[in-house]
């Protein structure tokens, strides 16, 4: 079993009510492990007293190396963040925080976390797999959190085991 970590740093900005984080970067690991990478999630037009919560998705993909070798069976992992626990995750600023997370599907009923504390990994398991192999992460923020305007944060680490 091998295992490669990517930290994702997300930083989320709010000016009069309105919060628009992103969730990302990307980093290729060394020798012959798979790339990963993963895309922005981005939070648009938070506001408190909305009738419906925010939401918002980005993309964890992994990738053979040079593109053309043989993707392994892997497990794909996020962490809590800020918060030590993943529900609710929260970003930071000073001592306010906002309450968020990450979701496996469209519905936001599966916490995509470490497997421990009611969330639960992505999976891939092939026999033969060339290419990339993409992941969705469904961000949501709760409303009805009152928080000052400014910019809020959270660092999510992305391991792969393979």
């Amino acid at each position: 079993m091998r295992r490669e970590t990517l930290s994702l740093f997300g930083y989320f900005v709010a000016a009069l009510c309105a919060i628009t984080p992103a969730f990302g970067s990307g980093c290729t690991l060394t020798g012959n492990a798979p790339t990963v990478t993963a895309t922005d999630i981005d939070f648009m037009g938070y506001r408190a007293s909305a009738i419906s919560p925010v939401a918002a998705d980005g993309t964890v993909k992994i990738r053979c190396p040079l593109g053309i070798g043989l993707l392994p069976s892997f497990d794909v992992a996020l962490s809590a963040g800020h918060a030590g626990g993943f529900s609710p995750r929260e970003m930071t600023l000073g001592t306010d925080s906002l309450t968020y997370n990450i979701f496996t599907a469209t519905d936001h009923s599966t916490i995509w976390g470490d497997g421990n504390n009611g969330s639960v990994t992505q999976s891939f398991s092939a026999i033969l797999s060339l290419g990339t192999i993409s992941f969705t992460a469904y961000g949501l923020i709760p409303t009805g959190q009152y928080v000052p305007a400014g910019t809020y944060s959270d660092t999510i680490t992305v391991t792969v085991t393979y």
